[in-house]
């Protein structure tokens, strides 16, 4: 699929996922993107589509035009998908959850990020209380929101990805999980950028909806 751009220097496209399969609750093709800042090539979660060689070239001429550093930020540590190929390719260090870090070769080119910290581009990553290997990142320089799985679109809404399987895990969501996202409305939101379903406009105007809603969960 070719690139859509949601604002300038701020780049979408879709892959299928190749560990999808039928019946699993969510869409088969995810959603990767590449954010330009005043100094750095960002790929956000990348996942090239198999032998796309139409999209190889486009990036590389993206690349080439910037003649910036290149750099993966990964919103989560199960979101590694195509990073090793892009440090092949562009010689990208990659950013993110520690967990993905044996999974890439050389790992010394792996770079572990945590609430707090920064990223190339001025990009901060975020607290999430997040139980297993998320890290949500703010991109300054576009006003956007990497949320990973936290945060889905499904049928042009925003909703918060939440399995409750028993009542305390259901006061967790309500009094600790939510409240620990909504910090992110303190921040000037243009763009939450999701990894599954569309692209929704409305930046914090839209997530702060979403924490109205209920939570969704894949069926």
């Amino acid at each position: 699929m070719e690139p859509e751009e949601l604002a300038p220097g701020l780049r979408r496209w879709t892959a299928p996922h190749p560990a999808w399969e039928a019946g699993r609750g969510w869409e088969r093709d995810v959603a990767a993107y590449l954010v330009e800042t005043a100094d750095a090539m960002l790929l956000l979660d990348p996942l090239v589509p198999t032998n796309d060689l139409a999209f190889w070239q486009w990036l590389d001429a993206e690349v080439e035009r910037a003649k910036k550093t290149v750099a993966v930020v990964l919103s989560r540590a199960g979101h590694f998908r195509s990073s090793q190929a892009m440090y092949d390719r562009y010689g990208a260090a990659v950013y993110g959850h520690e967990r993905a870090r044996d999974r890439l070769e050389p790992v010394r080119h792996y770079c572990a990020v945590a609430p707090g910290t920064e990223a190339p581009g001025g990009v901060q990553a975020l607290s999430s209380r997040a139980i297993y290997d998320e890290t949500p990142l703010y991109f300054t320089s576009h006003g956007a929101l990497g949320v990973g799985d936290l945060i889905v679109s499904v049928g042009g809404e925003l909703r918060v990805w939440w399995v409750a399987e028993n009542e305390a895990e259901v006061r967790e969501y309500h009094e600790e999980h939510v409240p620990g996202l909504r910090k992110w409305l303190e921040l000037p939101i243009e763009h939450v950028l999701v990894s599954h379903g569309d692209y929704v406009p409305g930046g914090g105007a839209a997530l702060a909806t979403a924490f109205e809603r209920p939570p969704w969960v894949a069926s």
